[in-house]
């Protein structure tokens, strides 16, 4: 009877250890991924941002500002990423 007792909190222990350990794992590749995410979300806007600015500045006509509009509104489809 302790036997099983003992054999079962030592079952319990491991479960325990290894458990959080796994589950804290599993968090912080969820967070570094999220934030990964983020950075590219980011840098991406920043670039294009700056490409529309710099299309404008050195082009003009029509076709300028319809690429321009064109590049905004595929950044704008990017706000889904995280």
């Amino acid at each position: 009877m302790l036997e099983d007792l003992q054999k079962n909190l030592e079952k319990q222990i491991i479960r325990l250890f290894v458990a959080s350990a796994s589950h804290s794992t599993s968090e912080l590749r969820k967070e570094m991924t999220k934030k990964t995410l983020q950075q590219a979300k980011q840098t991406i806007k920043q670039n294009t941002t700056q490409y529309t600015k710099q299309l404008g500045d050195t082009a003009k006509g029509k076709w300028v500002d319809s690429a321009k509009q064109t590049t905004q509104k595929i950044t704008k489809k990017l706000d889904w990423i995280a």
